[in-house]
């Protein structure tokens, strides 16, 4: 059964594109990454994976509940992040069952093509 991951980020943000990187290059036989364009494209899926960098974060982490991330204080609608975005539409009953694939905001590319597989086998 083919597993879909979403993929979050920004391809111009160094800081923020090593889960589109990985999903680039990553080819596996039942995953299938999708690179999101817009948030809004989570609610395309009933059992959500995403894939994402976390900051601060010093190896791969599997986040099974939203309520593990802090909330980033908004002033405009610009500065609303992935965690409200996802809370909000859970909330609004647009998604059941989410889990957050989280990757260390500085690590190394190939690290992490060779660790990602067996953490996709644990959350898939």
């Amino acid at each position: 059964m083919m597993k879909h991951i979403l993929v979050i980020g920004n391809e111009f943000l160094k800081e923020d594109n090593l889960a589109i990187e990985v999903a680039k290059s990553l080819k596996l036989k039942d995953v299938k990454f999708h690179i999101l364009k817009d948030v809004d494209e989570v609610i395309n899926f009933e059992d959500v994976i995403i894939l994402d960098v976390v900051k601060d974060l010093k190896e791969i982490k599997v986040f099974n509940n939203l309520d593990n991330f802090k909330l980033v204080k908004s002033v405009t609608s610009h500065d609303l992040d992935l965690a409200f975005h996802l809370k909000l539409l859970k909330e609004m009953g647009q998604l059941k069952n989410v889990r957050i694939i989280g990757l260390p905001q500085n690590a190394n590319l190939e690290e992490i093509r060779s660790l990602l597989p067996d953490y996709l086998k644990k959350v898939c």
